[in-house]
């Protein structure tokens, strides 16, 4: 969304799993209120460790024209 980290806490995004074991994205506050005034509406994660480290993958679709 091109917002660094200004003015975001880090806390209002949550990684999740739901009853498949699929990773899913949670926000909350100012984060959430800005993704929406985006146009973002939904977001796909892929998410990939071994022992020394990880990596993700995130992509945000919508109407971007706002």
């Amino acid at each position: 969304m091109g917002l660094g980290l200004r003015g975001v806490n880090w806390k209002e995004i949550e990684i999740e799993n739901n009853e498949l074991g699929q990773s899913i994205i949670d926000t909350s506050g100012k984060l959430k209120k800005i993704a929406s005034e985006k146009g973002v509406s939904k977001y796909f994660i892929t998410i990939s460790h071994t022992k020394d480290y990880a990596i993700a993958q995130v992509i945000l679709e919508g109407l971007f024209d706002k």
